[in-house]
């Protein structure tokens, strides 16, 4: 009886906070069951302190405006969906509650925290953008920089993840992170890719494929510098000269992509597909 009360309840605040179809969603775009998508939300829910945002978004004093507290909850509703994603894309096989936010929540608040220190210049820009519009719809400070950093609270994930694999405390993997972030402008195509405008079910399936895609390239880049074994600087500069090449490409199509008013879903997918190339020879190195 207390375990079907619980579901109850978890399911309630599933539907309650991100919709019904929200199931659906997940389960179409990663073939995963409803126990598992449960499992999964329940998981980000804690891992990522979404239900404390929520709460402070509702109890935000002054009171902000109907309009305005909507788009706040959205933002944490795509950050819901993209997170709950991620781990039945990358735990499907052990998506043990207990076990899982015992493993990522103390290294991710821990990373989260450092953010604003641990990030490099570009993600400051951006994120110090985001911030300043929250703000001046009168998000009060600390809640518009923690809704602000959500790209990056997804992200986190895959450092902690790298970092377990690895073996690693999580802030050296982070300094990695972002240093490969900062050198070939990730954060920055991450914003595109989140900014584009799908016209159908289809091309809002490619967006969250484009963003699961970066996300997992990322990931595998970092952890490949990771176990190199050198400093962190000694093994981004022998990268930089291994794949001289490829890295010149790929800040070529970044450079093209500044000078779009707005990047579509073909730019986008030749990008990501310049990133794979570089990846993998990085890999196979």
């Amino acid at each position: 009886m207390a375990n079907e009360i619980a579901i109850n309840q978890i399911v309630n605040d599933l539907v309650n906070r991100v919709g019904f179809s929200f199931f659906f969603r997940q389960m179409e775009s990663t073939g995963a069951s409803t126990e598992d998508v449960v499992k999964a939300y329940t998981i980000v829910v804690e891992v990522l302190g979404i239900k404390k945002l929520w709460q402070q978004i509702e109890d935000h004093q002054p009171r902000l405006s109907a309009a305005t507290e909507l788009d706040l909850l959205h933002i944490l509703v795509r950050l819901a969906r993209r997170a709950t994603r991620w781990f039945l894309r990358n735990h499907r096989l052990n998506l043990s509650c207990e076990t899982l936010i015992s493993q990522y929540s103390q290294p991710t608040e821990t990373l989260l925290t450092e953010l604003p220190v641990l990030q490099k210049d570009q993600w400051r820009v951006l994120w110090s953008g985001e911030r300043d519009e929250l703000i001046a719809l009168g998000v009060e400070l600390t809640l518009a920089e923690r809704l602000a950093a959500t790209d990056s609270m997804f992200m986190s994930m895959g450092v902690v993840h790298t970092a377990l694999a690895s073996k690693m405390p999580v802030q050296q993997v982070t300094e990695v992170y972002f240093s490969l972030g900062e050198f070939l402008s990730l954060d920055w195509f991450m914003a595109q890719i989140v900014d584009l405008q799908p016209d159908s079910r289809w091309q809002d399936l490619a967006r969250e494929t484009y963003v699961d895609d970066l996300e997992s390239q990322r990931r595998r880049l970092t952890a490949c510098l990771c176990k190199s074994g050198k400093t962190d600087s000694s093994a981004m500069g022998t990268w930089q000269t291994e794949q001289e090449e490829l890295i010149h490409r790929w800040k070529l199509m970044i450079k093209d992509l500044r000078k779009v008013p707005q990047s579509d879903f073909a730019m986008i997918s030749v990008a990501l597909r310049e990133l794979l190339n570089l990846v993998q020879a990085s890999v196979d190195r």
